[in-house]
């Protein structure tokens, strides 16, 4: 099997280019904007900012947004220094990694949408695609443990928090887009206020034949949300979304298939499929508490129908699944200050509930076989944190409890509950004008998901299956200037009883959910800088992260699909005639196949991608071109191993490859 070419070096020397583009202009008088300057609404639930957060915080804004070359938040996210995984190669299903989890990622980094959790409750993680990068306003991603106190479930490596762009201020837009792969792309939206009521609506379509046989996807969204503030006291906001799309399912190409002269383009799996309709609705009222406190809830229901097809040797499958979850989440804030000295208190509650209606068809060796399933899980918990700061200091912690009942049906036993604690303690200190410190300690939890929990072919609940539980251990700096700002944390994540998919567990030896026998270490050092000189910005992030298993059975191995080393490079740069250039490059270091815990299989070889944008203002039209892996660069984001017997399997990444489109305010 023909796997990547190493691009250890040229990775090297092209973003050692790019810097080197930069280094004869002139600093300007251009600032960046301040850590203090830059709010947080993630942080406790009530709002922060990046320098009182004693965690590692990326923010990214509508100018980052704007310059970039990607068309989805998780690209925008690898630019960002996060290793982003497509797990089909095309476009559809990703992986986004905050501390290095692998296969159980999705699992482990909570991903929000203006504070409102989208994490799926089984394995199907979070769809990305149902979030349009034009209705992004920024994305906050707060790294490590410590926002398990606030949100609980699914927070051990970290947060991504989406907010969408509300109607304070007025504007009407409208984009299209076109290029390869026969993708055709447009998308419209209208915010603004009429007097104490503020609003916003928008939609979007994109299809695409995608660069593999059986990669084709469609689908589109609307969206709108109303905020009425009948006065000073009293806040009502209503948002909802629906969703749809189709996508073919490429599938993996195995070593044999490879070698037997498959194109890498090509499909062993044309008829399979998965469609997805998505819907939710959410109230949001806030109410003051005199002058010093507010009252906030939030209340949402979503329903999820997803459809879904699959061959494999021998048989097919099929599955049909409706997801309802609710959600009510009221919280109090009470803030003060005085004598130098502020304080922040939240307390609040989350119940939460979620059914999925399940009817799976496996034809195999015969006729069909139908099993109809319902799943629930209902949770609740109750947390409190504060924050206080006095002078160049901040300190803040917090602690969760937090409780969750399973119920299935058919199954004996029909349910099984579960407790957990979340704690967090930590400080940040301004040592200078320019440098700041910050340190933290915290405790989060993970929940077994609905179908890890579930044995569908015994009809029972895994009763060796459990939570798992981690100790998140970082320290690091903040520095900046008029032109320059860079964070940099070193960590140590320890987890117990952490849950995974064993390639060789079960009865029969085919696989099981478990909870891993050993105790995971994750180590690493993280790093981002930002450089403005005059009207040219540069900026970069590295990481460092080595993974190891302590005890059982893989003991001293490493965590397969975790690459340890990971680096990007950002340049924007003004050019005559109202053009600009942007280039993003992203390494990712070698990494173990998914599923390789013994190591036997040899690493997927790293790789280096570079696009690249130009983008033409004319009055209230910006025009641009995007080339994607400007080095035309094969290589596969998704390696696993699979199949009888067990070999090397990839999911091929796109080519170079090109959209124009158009941008247009009014």
């Amino acid at each position: 099997m023909r796997q990547t070419r190493s691009t250890r070096l040229p990775s090297r020397a092209v973003a050692a280019g790019l810097l080197a583009l930069t280094a004869l202009v002139p600093l300007g008088a251009q600032t960046l904007p301040r850590f203090e300057d830059q709010v947080l609404v993630t942080a406790a639930r009530a709002g922060s900012t990046v320098a009182r957060v004693p965690a590692f915080v990326t923010l990214l804004d509508r100018d980052d947004i704007v310059g970039s070359a990607v068309h989805s938040i998780p690209d925008l996210l690898r630019q960002a220094g996060v290793q982003v995984t497509d797990l089909t190669g095309n476009g559809r299903s990703f992986r986004v990694d905050l501390r290095g989890f692998g296969a159980t990622a999705g699992s482990n980094t909570l991903v929000l949408v203006d504070g409102r959790r989208i994490n799926q409750p089984d394995l199907s993680g979070s769809d990305w695609s149902q979030i349009p990068l034009g209705q992004v306003d920024r994305i906050e991603v707060i790294r490590g443990g410590g926002a398990a106190v606030a949100f609980g479930d699914n927070a051990t490596g970290g947060v991504v928090n989406i907010v969408t762009r509300n109607g304070d201020e007025a504007e009407t837009r409208a984009a299209a887009r076109t290029g390869a792969y026969a993708t055709v792309a447009a998308d419209a939206s209208s915010r603004g206020a009429r007097g104490n009521v503020s609003y916003s609506v928008s939609g979007d379509y994109e299809r695409s034949d995608g660069h593999r046989v059986n990669a084709a996807t469609e689908g589109g969204d609307v969206a709108g949300q109303v905020v009425v503030r009948p006065g000073s006291a009293f806040e009502l906001g209503v948002s909802g979304a629906f969703h749809h799309d189709k996508t073919g399912l490429p599938g993996a190409l195995t070593e044999t298939v490879l070698e037997g002269g498959t194109a890498r383009r090509d499909s062993v799996t044309p008829d399979d499929f998965a469609e997805v309709d998505d819907r939710y609705l959410m109230a949001t009222p806030r109410l003051a508490l005199g002058s010093q406190g507010r009252l906030l809830m939030d209340v949402s229901v979503r329903q999820r129908e997803s459809l879904a097809f699959s061959t494999f040797a021998g048989g097919e499958f099929s599955g049909d699944t409706s997801t309802r979850a609710t959600g009510f989440s009221p919280r109090v804030v009470w803030t003060a200050s005085a004598g130098g000295t502020t304080h922040q208190l939240v307390a609040g509650a989350d119940v939460v509930a979620a059914e999925e209606d399940i009817a799976n068809t496996v034809v195999f060796g015969g006729g069909p076989d139908t099993g109809q399933f319902t799943l629930e899980k209902a949770g609740r918990a109750v947390y409190v944190r504060d924050e206080v700061g006095a002078g160049r200091a901040t300190v803040s912690g917090g602690y969760r409890y937090d409780a969750a009942r399973y119920t299935f049906a058919p199954s004996t036993p029909s349910s099984r509950d579960f407790s957990m604690h979340a704690a967090d303690i930590g400080s940040t200190v301004r040592m200078t004008d320019a440098v700041s410190a910050f340190a933290g300690v915290s405790r989060s939890f993970r929940y077994p998901l609905l179908d890890e929990l579930f044995d569908f072919f015994s009809n029972t609940i895994l009763d060796t299956l459990g939570p798992q539980s981690s100790l998140d251990i970082e320290g690091g700096v903040r520095a900046e200037s008029a032109a320059a700002r860079g964070s940099a944390t070193v960590f140590h994540l320890v987890t117990d009883d952490e849950i995974f998919f064993n390639p060789a567990g079960g009865a029969f030896g085919f696989g099981a959910n478990e909870n891993l026998d050993g105790t995971t270490r994750r180590t690493g050092l993280e790093v981002a800088v930002s450089v403005l000189l005059r009207d040219v910005e540069i900026g970069g992030t590295f990481t460092v992260l080595r993974t190891s298993i302590d005890g059982g059975r893989y003991n001293g191995e490493a965590i397969p699909g975790v690459a340890r080393q990971r680096a990007t490079v950002l340049l924007r740069v003004p050019l005559p005639a109202r053009l600009s250039l942007g280039l993003d490059g992203a390494y990712t270091g070698a990494r173990r196949f998914e599923g390789d815990f013994d190591d036997r299989f040899g690493p997927q070889d790293g790789f280096f991608l570079l696009d690249a944008k130009i983008t033409s203002r004319q009055g209230r039209a910006r025009l641009f071109v995007d080339v994607k892996n400007l080095l035309d660069e094969e290589y596969s984001e998704y390696g696993v191993i699979g199949g009888f017997p067990a070999q090397r399997a990839i999911y091929p990444s796109p080519g170079i490859h090109a959209f124009t489109g158009i941008d247009f305010t009014f």
